[in-house]
């Protein structure tokens, strides 16, 4: 189910014996849910993945005391009361969950127990307080909607600044959703940098906050754009090509640009990575991005200038985020660059979003690169391209790149990650 079940969710109902578990009926999505993944078994899928778990306590019907109790269950020792329930379904040891979520979209009237944000603020409040008498070290989640416009900052609509001015104390990270789509006749490029300038909206919102909210100037508190997704052109019905990769790229770089500022992210649905029956699965399109990024792309962002900057967003109004377009000032590519964890090596990540082979010159500032270089390049013959079990036409192939970067000649429709080491 989509993460509002949680408005409605009892996490006691899934624990214990998996088979004197009865399944449970979901108002939020009326559906039926079997009941068969509870706390513990997604719990011990993530300690067989080697990850570190995100839960969302039950802020619609639940309550501040049944969020404390699910803190004790996963994190209390054996000698509190839901930590004894917890060795006696078979874990002993705590789980040690740092990132904990107060709700999820609490800011929608679609969830079960919404209220207004006058009325919320409280309840954060009590939950935030409940939940760090258990366990101090919580890294606790609000769940905000960011302004979209500057006057909409301060009111009622405003469920970010409202939190940040009224709950601070028990915030450490604001979440932030979005769905970026463009309309039918947004010409291509357009349309491929939505995501990204959703990105750069949420960035423009928080810098006024950072500058109107007094606490924040002690307690800069990031964002974490939990759950996000590119959804195509509104109209066609292409989902899941090498375009949505395309968008997806331009909004992994946006976010790369605000590191000091977004916490994390966390594109919408795992399952959009792959394509499955119920004989075997492959990486999609969007899944070799994934991949690729996570491959070869270093961790430690380097700033990246260029004298050809963006239009102004496109359907542009006054006041209304973002009032600057996202992207380097490279149009219309998109450049990141990065070091490697032990700075040994530059990587250049280069998204052409155009039907149109482009030139890029480059110039490498405070460091001597030593060639060759390796570059990989993903891309298809057309943006409706796609990956995975029946069709392979996105793929990922590898260069030798025989000289330090000087002039690139960017593919059309690609993206074009280089590798080059340092020299000393």
């Amino acid at each position: 189910p989509g993460g509002n079940f949680i408005s409605a969710y009892e996490w006691r109902e899934t624990i214990g014996d998996i088979d004197r578990r009865p399944p449970r009926w979901d108002p939020v999505w009326n559906a039926l849910q079997p009941n068969d993944v509870g706390i513990d078994e997604f719990l011990f899928m993530a300690e067989l993945l080697n990850v570190d778990s995100f839960i969302s306590a039950s802020a619609g019907f639940g309550d501040a005391h049944s969020a404390a109790e699910l803190v004790e269950y996963v994190n209390g020792s054996i000698d509190t009361r839901m930590g004894k329930m917890r060795a006696a379904n078979g874990h002993p040891e705590p789980y040690g969950v740092k990132w904990w979520s107060i709700g999820n979209e609490m800011w929608g009237d679609f969830q079960f127990g919404y209220m207004a944000l006058k009325q919320f603020v409280h309840k954060h409040n009590l939950f935030g307080e409940a939940m760090l008498k258990v366990d101090p070290t919580l890294t606790l989640i609000a769940t905000g909607r960011a302004a979209g416009t500057v006057e909409e900052i301060g009111t009622d609509k405003d469920w970010t600044g409202g939190l940040f001015t009224n709950c601070l104390p028990y915030i450490e990270v604001m979440s932030e959703h979005y769905y970026a789509s463009a309309p039918p006749d947004a010409p291509l490029t357009d349309a491929l940098y939505s995501a990204a300038n959703a990105v750069r909206a949420k960035v423009e919102a928080y810098e006024h906050y950072y500058r109107r909210i007094p606490g924040l100037q002690t307690k800069k508190v990031p964002m974490a754009i939990d759950e996000w997704a590119f959804t195509g052109t509104r109209g066609t019905g292409m989902r899941g090509g090498l375009r949505d990769v395309l968008a997806n790229a331009l909004a992994f770089h946006e976010m790369f640009r605000h590191t000091d500022m977004i916490a994390m992210a966390a594109h919408t649905m795992g399952t959009s990575s792959i394509d499955f029956n119920a004989h075997t699965s492959a990486l999609n399109a969007t899944g070799l991005q994934f991949k690729l990024y996570r491959d070869h792309m270093g961790t430690v962002p380097l700033h990246v200038g260029g004298n050809s900057p963006a239009p102004a967003p496109a359907r542009a109004k006054e006041g209304r985020f973002p009032q600057v377009h996202a992207g380097s000032p490279t149009y219309p590519l998109d450049v990141s660059a990065a070091l490697s964890a032990d700075g040994k090596l530059l990587t250049i990540a280069v998204v052409n979003p155009t039907e149109s082979a482009r030139d890029l010159d480059i110039t490498i500032e405070g460091a001597r690169l030593r060639a060759p270089g390796r570059m990989w390049r993903l891309t298809g013959p057309s943006l409706d391209a796609r990956t995975g079990l029946d069709r392979q036409e996105v793929q990922v192939t590898e260069e030798v790149v025989k000289t330090a970067p000087g002039r690139l000649r960017v593919a059309p429709i690609s993206i074009e990650i280089y590798e080059f080491e340092k020299m000393p």
